[in-house]
This record gives C-alpha cells, sequence and structure tokens, in this order.
C-alpha cells in the first residue's frame, strides 16, 4: 500500500533516554498523529526514541516501515541491544535500508 506524505509520520530520536520516562510521550505523539489522519509511521531504529516507538506500534498492532541507515547498523552494539534490534526487525511489517553498509553519512540520510 502505498501513502502520501500527509499520511506519514518519522520517528528518530536520541539514544540517550529513560525508555520508561519516555513512552507516555511517544504514545501521545502517536495518537496526536493518528488524530491528524496519519496511517503509516517510519521509524529510524536506533537505539532509544526509534526502538521504542517500533515497539508500540507493534504493541498497537499500527502499520510502519523499520527504516535502516546501514546493513550493519548494529555493528557495535552488545548483544543484549543486537537481539533486541533483530526482534524488532523480524516483527517489522516492511524494511528499508538505506545503505548495505557504514559510511559516513549514512545515519543521517
Amino acid at each position: 500500500m502505498k501513502f502520501s506524505k500527509k499520511e506519514c509520520a518519522f520517528f528518530t530520536g536520541h539514544r540517550d533516554v529513560w525508555i520508561a520516562k519516555s513512552e507516555p510521550g511517544i504514545k501521545w505523539l502517536i495518537n496526536c498523529a493518528r488524530a491528524k489522519g496519519i496511517q503509516h509511521f517510519y521509524c529510524g531504529m536506533a537505539l532509544g526514541v526509534d526502538q521504542q516507538a517500533a515497539r508500540i506500534l507493534i504493541d498497537w498492532n499500527l502499520s510502519w516501515t523499520a527504516v535502516i541507515p546501514c546493513g550493519d547498523q548494529d555493528k557495535f552494539w552488545t548483544n543484549e541491544q543486537k537481539e533486541k534490534y533483530q526482534q524488532l526487525l523480524k516483527l517489522a511489517p516492511s524494511k528499508k535500508v538505506l545503505y548495505p553498509k557504514y559510511e559516513p553519512g549514512v545515519m543521517q540520510a
């Protein structure tokens, strides 16, 4: 299914967040977006806000795409972080990998 720009929203955030404190805000943002007609979300899949948003979108059974800046995004993460990341990717309805491997600028793409 194709969505227009007016029907989509994107999550990208900081990785150093208190997940328990950020969850209510993320839920509020999702509800605000849905009230404005947003039907699909994109998540940058970084540690922190991105992955917390992905978890909420999964729990709420909403339409979303994992936008992966590079195929080796999790290269320097801990094993636990990699495991959680892979679980989220398995549950992503769709995935978009922007670059095959890390190079300067891919995280900003």
